[in-house]
């Protein structure tokens, strides 16, 4: 722990230095939408926002990057406007480029991205009620979408004060009003009294009070105002270290805002155009040196070491591909074991596993690479161990190289086998295989091995065969003598042994935590079966426990109709009580007074418009009814006089300065669900 908080304190001192922003525990960003400053500053409309501005930092020469709104959501998070789509769903448009989800998990910070309308934890869907996805651009990363750990930091805004009154908050909060609460289709009077409901809060809590952050911003100013792409927008600084009452007139975009945060956190490296967008320095008056919580772990005394260790191959090694990756981590706190690993190669995810060991082999292409190793921890704080390799030329032979056992060792049973193999170029492994004094005992269509295997007491020659893509075969033997009488698994432990997810309402969904627990031997569990209603995350198969050792999962409960749902989820495994069964029960409910809203949202670039009509029909090319009295200047509109049960059909037209309206654009069907 010592040589690990020691890098930290430099790695931290080095970055304030350059940066010139202070180090923050508790970095939070609010997101507003579609007004200008001047509609916003020095008005009766916002007080509160106002008050805020007065006491802490207002930039005055803040202009968002360009329209629709997804492309502002993109820039303050991956520096580049990617797309300007704001119909695409996160199922339609998988963001793969570096954004800041990424460089929190190399620097080992925790975050959250709270929505307000989020209908459960973990959900990237498309709009529902008032939440539009287009303004939860954490939903669209492929680091959160390909992750059941990074899907569920994207949580119901419920959870914010939840998290906020047990001093839970992550190192990073994005905080994602509702379409009716962040000026959106909302007044700004009802976005300024949102806001101080449930920002006063975090402003007086004794952490953020310490060294926390607040930067609220509009992501994009009317759409008449395209100066430098998307208008002048009020952005406000907030903290115990801005200078009181200071105003900026540098001139700052959104790259700016991402760079200021992930230098706050501590990262040094920044995607897209905040790698060479100006900090937003000058609100702070001075750089800070170490805060007062990270001092005092330097020179705490040392305690059991936690991080990612790096087993192979050695930083600075020349490798032939494919490359062996094994890898392994610990944790800080034994309340909270390793949850899951992932290999990152020049920034590309490559690599993940629900375990706190990692064996596993990836073609690379030759030259020098970067890796990095990330962990997290049941709580989700992550460590991170990165080194260069180079990669040569592929080798002329196949080969199987065997980590464990070693030749001539002596092991216990169940014998541990981690195995790897390599192919002559231009082919691949197809699969390979462990035998046991010549019987076959394993065998996986993969080039890695790593599992447990129950041999009797004595000498035992081993032998793990691979084969490639034209049929040719690879092996190395092992000679070993296995000690101890035991040839079977320990049994498995769950806890709880029931769970009860009370009253839920149905279309939405809640889970709970379930941990198995291996005994005196590995356990490897092979299925999963949970009945209707109920559904398992966070669990890949087969998963290898090892002795002693825990594991965590989710169990959720939909509810798709009202009544008492009570169901079981059997664990099955080669454990001596080979399937555990933990209960299961929930209500579905349907809320009364239940209503129902459909929000459509549409794109245009013409010139010269007022605004838009809305027409709505309940019959496929029946007769259409106009909605909107006079045209509505927004490019999104919430139809809230809906029923359930119905599909209805909608045309948006254009109104330009003239009066005169377009052609009608092509229908599109929403249909209302039942409850």
């Amino acid at each position: 722990m010592r040589t690990w908080l020691i890098v930290s304190v430099v790695f931290v001192l080095a970055a304030l230095s350059f940066a010139q922003i202070p180090a923050s525990n508790h970095v939070v960003m609010v997101v507003e939408e579609n007004h200008g400053y001047s509609s916003v500053m020095n008005k009766s409309t916002m007080p509160y926002l106002n008050s805020l501005a007065s006491k802490y930092g207002l930039a005055t020469q803040y202009y968002a990057n360009t329209h629709p709104a997804i492309g502002n959501y993109m820039q303050m998070t991956t520096g580049q406007a990617l797309t300007k789509n704001d119909t695409l769903t996160p199922a339609q448009f998988p963001v793969s480029e570096d954004n800041i989800v990424r460089q929190m998990l190399l620097a080992g910070k925790t975050w959250k991205s709270y929505a307000e309308g989020l209908p459960y934890a973990g959900y990237t869907g498309g709009n529902t009620g008032n939440y539009a996805v287009k303004n939860n651009p954490f939903a669209y990363f492929a680091e959160v979408q390909n992750s059941d750990i990074q899907k569920m930091n994207l949580v119901p805004f419920s959870q914010f004060a939840k998290d906020l009154a047990n001093n839970q908050l992550p190192e990073f909060s994005f905080i994602v009003p509702n379409v009716l609460d962040n000026g959106q289709t909302g007044s700004l009077q009802q976005a300024d009294a949102w806001l101080k409901q449930n920002i006063a809060p975090l402003l007086a809590d004794s952490a953020f009070q310490q060294d926390g952050l607040l930067i609220i911003t509009f992501e994009e100013s009317g759409s008449a105002d395209k100066s430098h792409g998307g208008g002048q927008v009020a952005t406000l600084v907030i903290g115990p270290n801005v200078i009181p009452g200071y105003k900026s007139t540098n001139l700052y975009q959104h790259q700016s805002t991402l760079k200021t945060v992930l230098s706050a956190l501590g990262a040094t490296s920044f995607p897209g155009a905040a790698a060479t967008a100006p900090l937003m320095s000058d609100f702070f008056a001075t750089a800070h040196n170490l805060r007062p919580a990270e001092a005092a772990k330097a020179s705490a005394p040392a305690t059991t070491a936690a991080g990612v260790t790096i087993s192979s191959p050695s930083s600075g090694a020349t490798v032939s591909s494919p490359v062996t990756f094994v890898a392994s981590a610990t944790s800080s706190s034994s309340a909270y074991p390793i949850t899951a690993m992932r290999l990152y190669v020049d920034s590309v995810s490559k690599y993940t596993v629900q375990a706190a060991s990692m064996n596993t082999s990836q073609a690379l292409a030759s030259g020098a690479h970067n890796v990095t190793i990330v962990a997290w921890d049941k709580s989700g704080k992550s460590y991170n161990k990165s080194i260069t390799i180079n990669v040569g030329t592929a080798t002329a032979s196949g080969s199987v190289t065997v980590a464990s056992p070693a030749n001539g060792a002596t092991v216990g049973s169940p014998m541990q086998v981690v195995a790897s193999a390599q192919a002559p170029s231009g082919r691949t492994i197809t699969a390979m295989q462990v035998y046991v004094d010549n019987v076959s005992v394993y065998s996986v269509k993969a080039a890695s091995i790593n599992t447990s295997l129950s041999v009797t007491s004595g000498a035992h020659y081993v032998v793990v065969q691979a084969w490639d893509s034209t049929g040719a075969v690879y092996k190395t033997p092992r000679n070993i003598t296995v000690s101890g009488s035991s040839t079977s698994a320990g049994a498995l432990t769950v806890n709880p042994g029931s769970l009860s997810f009370g009253t839920v309402s149905v279309g939405t969904s809640t889970s709970q935590t379930l941990t198995v627990t291996a005994g005196t031997s590995p356990v490897t569990i092979s299925q999963a079966n949970a009945t209707a209603s109920f559904t398992v995350t966070g669990l890949s198969l087969p998963k290898v426990i090892a002795a002693g050792q825990s594991a965590s999962f989710s169990v959720s409960f939909a509810p798709t109709a009202s009544g008492t749902v009570n169901g079981s989820l059997s664990l099955v495994s080669n454990a001596s009580n080979s399937t555990a069964t933990v209960a299961l029960g929930g209500t579905g409910a349907v809320a009364s007074g239940t209503t129902h809203s459909v929000v459509l949202n549409w794109s245009d670039s013409s010139s010269g418009l007022t605004g838009f009509n809305i027409y709505r029909s309940t019959q496929s090319g029946g007769s259409y009814s106009k909605l909107t009295s006079s045209p509505v200047s927004a490019m999104t509109y919430t139809d809230s006089t809906v029923s359930a049960s119905t599909s209805y059909y909608y045309m948006v037209t254009a109104v330009n300065t003239s009066g005169t309206e377009s052609a009608d654009s092509t229908p599109i069907e929403a249909t209302v669900p039942a409850n």
